[in-house]
Order: C-alpha cells, then structure tokens, then sequence
C-alpha cells in the first residue's frame, strides 16, 4: 500500500493539471484521509481558480468538489482561497457549485459539514463561520461575519457566524456578522439577516425577522 505522502503527491500533481497553482497544505488528520480515499478527498472542477496559502489548514474529512455545474449548465469562474494561518474544514460530503467565491483571510476559520452551496455563492470569512450538517444554501447567497470597516467603535469589526444543522438559506439572502441561526431553520429569499434565528423559525425581510415558529421543510 503507498504512503498517505505518496498520495498527496498524486493529489498535488492532478490538481496542479487542473489549475495551475502550486501551494497546499494537508493536516495530518487530512493525510489520513487521503490515504483512505486517495482519489475522491479533493475534486476541482474546470473554470475553478484554488489558492492554499503554505501556512493555511485544510482538512477533509469525506469529500469536498468544488466549481461543479447542475447538467446542460454552465456558470462562471469558481474562486477558493484559505490565507496565511487560514484554515477551512470540511466534515462530510460538501459541494460547491460554480460561479461560487470562498475565501479564508488570515488567522480565520471555516468550518463547513455536508450539504452544498449553490451558484454564485459568497462566503468570505474574517474571523469565524460555522455551517451545521444538511445546510442547503441557495444560488447568490452572501456570508460575511465581518462590516471591514468601522462604523460604531463601541462595535466589532467582526463577529462569528454560526449556522445550525438542516437549515435552508433560500436565493440572494444574506447573513451578516454575529449572527446565530438555529437548527432546521429557514431564510426567505432576498432576506438580510442581522440578529439571531431560532430553531425552526421562518424569517424574512430586511432586515429579516422572525415571520412563523415550528416549520418544518422538506
């Protein structure tokens, strides 16, 4: 059986084919898995630009694709970036579709499970942003945990996202800094969300609100 390094050569080598970038970096909890699933830890599509900084974490635990299309589709470029000390996990089967733009800065963390991003999705990470299991995220959605720029020096700059399990996040909303979303619940299409969602509740508008409790989707 070869070596989990030999493995990652194979990887670093089909994926520098694909995209042309030279720098990434496996954890030792990856490296098992790449020696498990030599072949099926780290699939990138065409049109798909990947930048792993040589300082950044990434690590899988299942399989992550990235820039895949819906059939008889075909979307923009696909962008995915973890930064110097970044570090982006990914526990389950994760795909995100084209169009789509990751990026990890410096000293954040991203930690998604299985589910998937649809087109055109943003997720830009200054500080800290967890995606629970089952999350569906529709086309053009935007998470951001961080404004940049300061408004209210009595407020962060940034400030952790935190998304619970089976919640579906419907077309073109956003989801703004410190906000918690609870377990199996559900964002309008178009929302902007700046406070926290309960489990289970259906919140909509902008900025979005609480609209009906104990809903249940399919």
């Amino acid at each position: 059986m070869c070596s989990a390094l030999v493995y990652l050569k194979i990887i670093r080598e089909l994926l520098f084919e694909l995209n042309g970038f030279s720098t990434l970096k496996y954890t030792k909890r990856c490296l098992r898995s790449v020696r498990e699933v030599p072949r099926l830890v780290f699939k990138v599509s065409k049109r798909t630009k990947v930048f792993i900084a040589p300082s950044a974490t990434l690590e899988v635990d299942g399989s992550l694709v990235i820039g895949v299309n819906w059939p008889n589709t075909l979307a923009g470029t696909t962008c995915f970036m973890v930064a110097n000390t970044g570090s982006f996990k990914c526990h389950g089967n994760l795909k995100i579709y084209a169009g789509s733009f990751i990026v990890v800065e410096d000293g954040a963390s991203l930690v998604v499970n299985d589910g998937y991003l649809n087109n055109d999705c943003r997720v830009e990470c200054f500080q800290s942003i967890r995606i629970g299991r089952g999350v569906m995220i529709g086309n053009g959605v935007v998470i951001r945990d961080s404004d940049n720029h300061e408004i209210n020096p009595n407020r962060p700059i940034s400030a952790p996202i935190h998304i619970g399990d089976r919640v579906w996040i419907g077309a073109r909303a956003m989801i703004l800094k410190g906000v918690t979303i609870g377990d199996g619940a559900v964002i309008a299409a178009g929302s902007i969300v700046t406070r926290d969602v309960p489990s289970r509740a259906l919140a909509a508008g902008v900025p979005a609100r609480v609209i009906k409790n104990n809903v249940d989707w399919k």
